[in-house]
């Protein structure tokens, strides 16, 4: 449990400190897979906040990763992320301006399709395998693809989930 408290701090501080520095006269605001209906009250609420794209998020989530595969406490977390954006209702593709790019945008709605319609530990693997690949790479519409296949969440089901291209790949990919 001390290395969990640890992971839980460390991405807490960071969740703190990309809000905290980005919201200058801005107005922030939170993207969460908390909403996926998981109402299991006997779990620990643990929730990072991230960007898809930012190399300290990328960090935090694989040092968790490690801690709830090494203690195996997947059955005691109800894990979801945050994802932080400015509000941008002139972005023609989401309506958000993410701090690390349109692409940055793209993973983070990824990552958010994910989790609605697949379980805790599919939508993770989701995350991980993307950002196995590097950030660089994270909102590439085939390597969300092949991370879906890869987790075992069905690419074909969510599509006809109403998960259409543009919310997958945006327009022009």
């Amino acid at each position: 449990m001390k290395v969990l408290r640890s992971a839980i701090l460390s991405c807490t501080a960071l969740a703190w400190s990309a809000s905290a520095v980005s919201t200058h006269n801005t107005q922030q605001a939170s993207f969460s897979t908390s909403d996926t209906g998981s109402s299991d009250v006997s779990r620990v609420p643990v929730v990072l906040g991230v960007m898809s794209r930012c190399p300290d998020a990328l960090f935090c989530e694989n040092i968790f990763d490690d801690v709830v595969e090494t203690a195996g406490i997947w059955n005691k977390v109800n894990l979801s992320l945050s994802f932080i954006g400015r509000l941008n209702e002139s972005e023609p593709d989401y309506g958000v301006t993410c701090m690390h790019g349109r692409e940055e945008c793209r993973g983070n709605v990824q990552q958010l399709c994910a989790a609605k319609y697949s379980s805790q530990e599919q939508w993770w693997k989701f995350v991980q395998c993307q950002n196995l690949e590097g950030k660089p790479h994270v909102g590439e519409p085939e390597l969300a693809k092949r991370c879906a296949n890869d987790a075992g969440i069905d690419w074909e089901k969510l599509w006809h989930r109403k998960m259409y291209w543009k919310q997958w790949g945006g327009q022009g990919s």
